[in-house]
């Protein structure tokens, strides 16, 4: 049995700080490295990089979305709205926040898979289908459930998990 215990809160707490504003970026990296240590104890490193590409691509979306949403705050006329900030959206922070979702969707489909706790592929499904209406704003409202479903899945973890197959001592 390999002890997944920190993952467990890590992931929780930072999926948790993820969603306050000045310790966002704190609650990130903790998710990243509770994704990390359960994907070594699943002896899955694709799970651990599907996730920090996703994570990254996510961030940098992000911040293309909050150009958007500063320049939107920020404009005097629609000319400015239509050729700068919009346009900085649709051409880099969509399609980034669509795959970052995509790839996060995918690590969680795995760790879903490993550990038998769905929440996490219906978190992973979240993130996605939010980058994808983050356009519509309704994006937006299915990131909040998806950090919700989150901090839900994390918690949801088991203490233990079995040892991945190949890597028992033989007695």
């Amino acid at each position: 049995m390999t002890e997944i215990r920190n993952a467990k809160l890590m992931g929780g707490i930072g999926a948790a700080l993820s969603m306050i504003g000045g310790v966002a970026i704190l609650g990130f990296a903790m998710k990243v490295l509770a994704v990390k240590e359960i994907a070594e104890a699943l002896g899955k490193e694709e799970i651990f990089k599907k996730y920090l590409l996703g994570v990254i691509l996510w961030f940098i979306g992000s911040v293309g979305a909050a150009l958007w949403m500063t320049g939107l705050i920020g404009a005097s006329d629609i000319g400015m709205i239509l050729t700068g900030t919009i346009g900085v959206l649709i051409v880099v922070g969509v399609p980034l926040l669509i795959l970052g979702g995509w790839l996060m969707k995918k690590s969680y489909d795995m760790i879903a898979e490993e550990t038998g706790v769905k929440k996490f592929s219906d978190a992973g499904m979240a993130y996605f289908l939010g980058g994808l209406l983050a356009v519509v704003f309704i994006g937006f409202l299915i990131l909040l459930i998806a950090w919700i479903l989150e901090i839900v899945a994390f918690f949801s973890l088991p203490d233990e998990l079995e040892e991945p197959e190949g890597t028992a001592l033989l007695a």
